[in-house]
C-alpha cells in the first residue's frame, strides 16, 4: 500500500508538471496504472480463501497489462527520426494489450486457463500461478521495454549535455534496476513455479520516485526534452511567441503576456 501510494504521488506529480507532454502522459497512466495493481495485491494478499484472491489478482490486470506499450509509448515519444516504425506498431501493441485483458477477465467462463491457473496460498499471503499465455504476455513486455528503453538513448548518445548525460545515468539506474528486479519477481519467477515475495509495485514507486527527482534536480526531464526547451523560453526577458499562419497563437512565454498585459 505505501509502494502504492507513492506511485499515486508522483504520477500526480508528473502529471501536473506537463500534461501536454506524450511522455508525461504515459509515464503518468504507468504509475496509475501501478496504484491500481498495489492495492489489489494487498486486497488478494489479504483475501479469506483463494477464490477471492484469484478475482482479485485478475481485478488488477488493468494495472500491468499494459506496462510493455505504455513504456515503449514513453521513451519513443521523443522525435527519434530513426525509430518511427515502431510507433506505427503501437497502435497494434495496444490491441494485443486490451485482448489479453479480454482473456484475463473471461478465462474463467471460457474454462481455460491461458493466463492464471489459479493461486494457492504461501506465507505472506496467496501466489497465483501463471499459464502459457502469461509467459507470451511476459517476453513481449520485457522485449518492449528493453526496445523503448534503448531507441532514445542509443538515438542520442553522441549529443548529449553534461546535464542530459548525469540525468541519463541516473534514470539508467533508477528505471532499469527496479523494473529488472520487479519483472523477475512477479514474471520470470512465477513461470517456473517460484514464490517469492513480489516488488513489481515497489519498483514502479522507484520508477516514479527516480523521475520526479531527477526533474527536480534538473529542472527538466530527458524523457521530454521539449520541457528543457521551455525552460529556457520562460528564463528569456523578451516576449516570445509561436503563432500559425492565420495568427493563431499556439505557445507563448510569462514575459510576453507580462508585455501585453
Amino acid at each position: 500500500l505505501v509502494a502504492a501510494l507513492v506511485c499515486l504521488a508522483c504520477g500526480v506529480a508528473i502529471w501536473l508538471r506537463g500534461s501536454a507532454s506524450t511522455a508525461n502522459r504515459c509515464a503518468a497512466v504507468l504509475l496509475a496504472g501501478a496504484t491500481h495493481w498495489g492495492v489489489c495485491e494487498a486486497l488478494w494478499t489479504l483475501a479469506p480463501d483463494a477464490a477471492s484472491a484469484e478475482w482479485r489478482v485478475r481485478a488488477s490486470a488493468p494495472g500491468w497489462i499494459a506496462v510493455g506499450p505504455l513504456c515503449l509509448h514513453l521513451f519513443l515519444a521523443q522525435e527519434t527520426r530513426s525509430w518511427r516504425g515502431l510507433r506505427r506498431a503501437l497502435p497494434f501493441l495496444y490491441a494485443l494489450a486490451a485482448g489479453a485483458l479480454l482473456l484475463v477477465w473471461t478465462e474463467p467462463w471460457l474454462g481455460v486457463h491461458w493466463m492464471f491457473a489459479g493461486v494457492e496460498p504461501v506465507a505472506w499471503g496467496f501466489a497465483y500461478h501463471v499459464g502459457p499465455g502469461y509467459a507470451l504476455w511476459y517476453f513481449g513486455t520485457l522485449l518492449c521495454v528493453t526496445i523503448g528503453i534503448t531507441a532514445p538513448f542509443w538515438d542520442a548518445q553522441r549529443q548529449l549535455s553534461p546535464a542530459e548525460t548525469s540525468q541519463r545515468r541516473w534514470l539508467g539506474t533508477g528505471i532499469g534496476v527496479p523494473l529488472v528486479l520487479g519483472s523477475v519477481t512477479d514474471g520470470l519467477l512465477p513461470i517456473f513455479g517460484v514464490d517469492v515475495p513480489r516488488l513489481g509495485v515497489a519498483s514502479f514507486a522507484v520508477f516514479g520516485a527516480t523521475v520526479t527527482w531527477s526533474t527536480h534536480r534538473f529542472g527538466f526531464s530527458v524523457l521530454t526534452p521539449s520541457s528543457f526547451a521551455r525552460e529556457i523560453l520562460e528564463s528569456l526577458p523578451e516576449g516570445v511567441a509561436l503563432a500559425t499562419p492565420d495568427g493563431r497563437v499556439r505557445v507563448a512565454n510569462a514575459s510576453l503576456a507580462d508585455l501585453l498585459g
